[in-house]
């Protein structure tokens, strides 16, 4: 992957990544909040600590660190960064929206709050900056490196759990799956990530392409 410099950005885009910067910082402290008022016994470092637990967290995490230096820098993400957030997040709300969540629950307060940015208005912002202003990774091979973070966070979640047995996901579950089970869900969420990144590609090239023919009609 050959080096790039970020684009600088304009005063629209810069304005936008520190909305969504200041949207993932609330959605922390909003999750917080809700895991504070569930375990109120816990310190402030042990909720810390057991919000790094999810996948979820770490990747709004990486929004809050990606945004907060685009408004710092006043430039832009290389194209790796720039798309492989947003794969990530959209990833997030599809399995949460599609496998995880629970609709017979009913949130309140903070705890309602954190889920909405987590799983929808993150998301949804990321993928606006990222198809308007954010440059569109178009190498193949790309979305196999993609594949290092949510492959990481899969052997992170799994020693995670053998030091106290919390699985924060059903497919991470070692005792319930067994090696085999988890070992299939590794392949599957794999292949899919794999999918959905070339998918990425694709709809890039078409953005791309798209823009530049709007280009060439206003000139």
């Amino acid at each position: 992957m050959k080096h790039e410099t970020p684009p600088p950005l304009t005063p629209a885009a810069r304005a936008s990544a520190g909305l969504i910067a200041v949207l993932a910082l609330v959605s922390h402290v909003c999750q917080f909040q809700s895991s504070q008022i569930e375990h109120p016994d816990d310190t402030a470092l042990q909720t810390l600590w057991a919000m790094a637990r999810y996948f979820t967290v770490m990747t709004n995490g990486l929004i809050l660190i990606l945004f907060t230096h685009m408004v710092r820098t006043g430039r832009g993400l290389s194209a790796f960064w720039m798309s492989g957030i947003a794969l990530w997040i959209a990833i997030v709300a599809g399995v949460w929206h599609g496998i995880l969540v629970d609709r017979s629950l009913v949130r309140v307060g903070a705890d309602f709050w954190a889920n909405a940015l987590y799983h929808t208005v993150n998301p949804i912002g990321v993928l606006v900056f990222w198809a308007v202003w954010g440059k569109k990774a178009h190498e193949l091979r790309t979305a196999f490196l993609w594949l290092v973070y949510p492959l990481g966070y899969f052997i992170y979640a799994l020693w995670r759990g053998s030091l106290d047995g919390k699985y924060p996901y059903f497919f991470v579950d070692l005792p319930t799956l067994g090696v085999d089970g988890v070992a299939r869900w590794f392949a599957i969420l794999s292949v899919a990530f794999v999918i959905a990144g070339l998918g990425f590609i694709g709809i890039g090239h078409l953005l791309r392409r798209n823009k530049r023919r709007l280009k060439r009609a206003s000139l």
